[in-house]
């Protein structure tokens, strides 16, 4: 149907065909995605871990403060389904860097402050698992989306 359940479906048919691709060429391929606000349907989240090695989770917040908070819910539906995969899988979280997200923050403070409150927020929080552990989900690496503001703030990444 053409419908967000049939553009869903699309996507995960993709998902596959790109694993199933690079399984016959023999080649080991890393598919990442990106997910918004997938509702708490445990079988999106499922068929996610399912199709993929990582996720990209959006914490567009206006400073870092609450920005672990903010994902908390996804994270926790995210985790579930990792679990139930027995999967080892990475999530990297993307700041916004512009003007109504956490640029104006960004101006006055290091990338690495907002990096560490979220990992020290993340770690209390209990859902990830340390970098030891083979099955579980893992904190990745931190992305800004438009690199652009943060290249005319100086900031290097």
């Amino acid at each position: 149907p053409c419908n967000e359940e049939g553009a869903f479906d699309f996507y995960i048919l993709q998902l596959e065909t790109m694993q199933s691709d690079a399984n016959v060429a023999g080649i080991e391929v890393a598919i990442n995605t990106y997910i918004g606000w997938p509702g708490s349907n445990v079988s999106v989240y499922s068929k996610l871990v399912k199709n993929t090695d990582s996720v990209y989770l959006h914490a567009y917040r206006t400073t870092p403060d609450d920005a672990y908070g903010y994902t908390a819910s996804r994270l926790e539906s995210l985790r579930d389904a990792i679990v139930a995969e027995g999967k080892n899988y990475e999530v990297n979280v993307i700041f916004s860097s512009e003007s109504e997200f956490m640029g104006p923050w960004l101006e006055n403070n290091e990338l690495s402050i907002a990096e560490t409150m979220y990992y020290t927020d993340a770690y209390d929080g209990g859902l990830f698992e340390d970098c030891t552990s083979l099955i579980g989900m893992h904190l990745g690496d931190f992305t800004y989306f438009a690199y652009t503001y943060l290249n005319s703030k100086g900031k290097k990444l």
